[in-house]
């Protein structure tokens, strides 16, 4: 339960200081990620914010199951990471990502660290998409991929 209480305080807090940090590079996105593991896979639509200045950051996000897999179904996922960036061109960017994240499900709950890597492509100074990678550590091998439509700030 603590860990759940951290993560959206953590949330809570980018969210709400995000104003402030909008002249170094704030941005959210929304999407969707497919998260799998040992025989079932899950679907989540998910938020982020996040701010970045001079290639280091930090990004929240949460999500909610869109759909079940054997009986069970992802109620909330919150996670809080630390990111690096380097823009490999004006319009396309790289990512790492390093991390807490908390997921629950039917039947409980996990929290563990979580890492991940992708890129976002922009079409204008502003809009883009996101691809990435994430690895949970959340008891056994989890992973998930997604796409999300991205919206910078500055």
């Amino acid at each position: 339960m603590k860990k759940i209480v951290f993560a959206a305080a953590a949330l809570a807090a980018m969210a709400i200081t995000a104003p402030a940090f909008a002249d170094s590079g704030t941005n959210a996105s929304i999407g969707y990620t497919d998260i799998t593991g040992s025989g079932y896979s899950f679907g989540l639509l998910n938020a982020r914010v996040g701010w970045n200045s001079n290639g280091i950051g930090v990004e929240g996000e949460a999500g909610t199951g869109l759909q079940s897999s054997h009986g069970v179904k992802i109620s909330s996922e919150f996670g809080g990471f630390v990111t690096g960036q380097v823009e490999a061109s004006k319009d396309f960017d790289l990512f790492a990502r390093v991390g807490y994240a908390t997921v629950s499900a039917t039947g409980g709950s996990d929290s563990g660290f979580a890492y991940g890597v992708g890129a976002q492509m922009f079409f204008d100074m502003a809009n883009g998409v996101r691809v990435e990678y994430t690895n949970y550590h959340l008891g056994s091998s989890t992973s998930s991929y997604g796409i999300s439509y991205v919206r910078k700030f500055k």
